[in-house]
């Protein structure tokens, strides 16, 4: 009985002991800044990574529309010669914009040319085409994007062979908030 006595009031001194020196380890050691600064940063580190990939896209924003190397005679909707295709106007007041050109070249480069830039290059995902006569085919393209607020960006590529030596190309781009 008296070992066990012993024994237990050992064990507690040394608990007593090691409770009495919490303080000290946690307060007064040097290690106790450097080491809150890596918990905090590793937290916030972490939140911030969930954060910004769900918010952030790897891909350009649209700001130009590709144009196609071969394109003659640009203009916007409203019938002006333009030498980019902006997409600066779009807002919710004026949510689409709208883009016309020819070029030489055949139709099935123009459709491959903008096929690979807009999946490639501008994340746009799930392309549908649609044929619905031998010298038409059009391309749907959709994305979500991050403007001041998450929008869904549409764009419809329209290619026409109108002539041998012909190829028109209609580009629509449309948001929706």
């Amino acid at each position: 009985m008296l070992q066990d006595s012993t024994s237990s009031t050992q064990t507690e001194n040394r608990h007593n002991s090691f409770r009495a020196r919490i303080p000290y380890l946690v307060y007064d050691t040097k290690w106790f800044a450097p080491l809150v600064y890596v918990i905090l940063f590793s937290l916030f580190g972490v939140v911030g990574a969930i954060w910004g990939s769900a918010m952030n896209s790897p891909h350009p924003p649209l700001e130009d529309l590709p144009l196609y190397p071969g394109a003659q005679s640009v203009m916007n909707q409203q019938g002006k010669n333009v030498s980019a295709l902006s997409t600066d106007t779009i807002s919710r007041v004026a949510p689409s914009v709208s883009y016309h050109f020819e070029t030489t070249d055949g139709s099935s480069n123009v459709v491959d040319f903008y096929k690979g830039a807009m999946e490639k290059t501008y994340g746009f995902v799930g392309t549908n085409v649609e044929q619905p006569d031998r010298s038409t085919t059009i391309l749907h393209f959709g994305r979500s994007a991050l403007r001041d607020v998450r929008v869904v960006e549409l764009v419809t590529v329209t290619v026409r062979s109108t002539r041998p030596d012909l190829t028109n190309v209609e580009l629509d781009v449309h948001a929706n908030w």
